[in-house]
């Protein structure tokens, strides 16, 4: 076991699942204009 690969990899796993939900917020966005309550839920996340 080395724990410090592992945190790394879980960092790295981390920025990608932001990266992903902020784009999918961004998409969110673009769709639904009036839809402000779940792009502020996104937010909260």
């Amino acid at each position: 076991m080395r724990p410090l690969r592992n945190i790394q990899k879980i960092k790295k796993i981390a920025s990608e699942k932001r990266d992903n939900l902020i784009r999918f917020s961004d998409s969110i966005q673009y769709l639904h204009e009036d839809a402000k309550p779940i792009r502020l839920a996104w937010n909260l996340l």
